[in-house]
């Protein structure tokens, strides 16, 4: 199945679903280190850096047919290891 990858960060979750069987066709997020790592562990993997919270920055986009779309929160910003709250 085709997956397409939301908040992908370094790609933890989309190597899950590869290794069970899953392609990655699309990992989106808007932190530009993490999506440069995404892309080394997902070299075959189109991506986007982009805040899709603002729908005004998707224009020109056009998601591909999926079948399967994930996504998890910025963990980084949740953690409780993060004291600052901040995005790296």
């Amino acid at each position: 199945m085709k997956v397409i990858d939301l908040f992908c960060g370094c790609g933890g979750f989309s190597e899950g679903f590869k290794q069970a069987g899953h392609e990655i066709i699309l990992a989106v997020d808007m932190w530009e280190t993490a999506l440069k790592s995404h892309e080394l562990n997902h070299p075959g993997c189109e991506h986007w850096l982009t805040d899709i919270r603002n729908v005004n920055d998707l224009q020109g986009y056009d998601l591909p047919d999926c079948d399967i779309i994930i996504g998890i929160p910025p963990c980084q910003t949740l953690s409780s290891l993060n004291r600052k709250k901040k995005v790296c």
